[in-house]
């Protein structure tokens, strides 16, 4: 597996301004969409009112998917300590549903507030991570 860079604030910013143009939002929108669909709402996990959430992990990253009954939808992601402690380095929260993701949107990526598209463009290092057996 390739690593996952760490990006500091001004990594963030940079990529943000690559990543924030005309027409990126409804692909990042998609992208998310469907790794929800594809990671929580396969088979009889499709049922409403069934909280859903997968873990993705190595030794030293992770990224969590969790829809509660609400239809509230969390993903995260960052390190893992070697006490298995998890830093978070972005969390977006929405609503979730028939549509997909909705909003309004909370985005955070190393406690600062982020568009979208920058969190689509993070998170994809981290969709590589396995699920552990």
């Amino acid at each position: 597996m390739a690593s996952i860079p760490l990006l500091t604030v001004e990594d963030l910013d940079t990529l943000g301004r690559t990543v924030n143009v005309p027409g990126r939002l409804v692909r990042s929108w998609s992208q998310l969409t469907r790794v929800v669909r594809e990671r929580l709402m396969s088979d009889r996990q499709q049922r409403r009112g069934v909280p859903r959430s997968r873990l993705y992990r190595d030794e030293s990253h992770y990224l969590v998917l969790t829809v509660a009954v609400t239809g509230t939808l969390e993903i995260a992601f960052g390190r893992l300590t070697q006490s298995d402690e998890r830093l978070c380095l972005g969390r977006l929260v929405a609503r979730w549903d028939e549509l997909g993701l909705t909003g309004p949107y909370e985005i955070h990526l190393r406690e600062r507030e982020h568009t979208l598209n920058t969190f689509a463009a993070v998170l994809e290092h981290y969709l590589a991570l396995p699920e552990p057996s």
